[in-house]
């Protein structure tokens, strides 16, 4: 199979992934109520719109003023889904440091907002 084929048949596999893990973490608890949970979903959330911004460029033939625009929305993703996970991290350290575990690093702990 052509590699193009399997790239984009992968990118609506990776999408499909995550819009039922959403769905099914929203049916399963509410997520919105608690911090780790609102991490995943936000999280996830960004990963499929770019999963859903990188289809469009390859299913759809786009001017260049497009492409750049997509460019740019992929970077602000991509940037908002290295910002989500530092955010989990912060969670992850914090719910340590409530369950008075002591791997919670100290440069986490001096963090402002970093509840223990």
């Amino acid at each position: 199979m052509p590699p193009e084929v399997l790239n984009r048949a992968g990118v609506l596999f990776a999408l499909a992934g995550v819009l039922v893990f959403v769905g099914y973490y929203t049916f399963l608890a509410p997520w919105w109520k608690e911090s780790f949970g609102t991490t995943l979903v936000i999280k996830d959330a960004l990963l499929g719109a770019l999963l859903l911004l990188t289809g469009v460029s390859m299913f759809l033939t786009l001017t260049p003023l497009e492409l750049e625009m997509l460019a740019w929305a992929s970077l602000v993703l991509l940037y908002g889904v290295g910002l989500a996970l530092l955010w989990r991290t912060v969670v992850f350290g914090q719910l340590a440091a409530r369950e008075g575990r002591d791997w919670a690093p100290k440069w986490l702990r001096r963090l402002p907002g970093f509840r223990s």
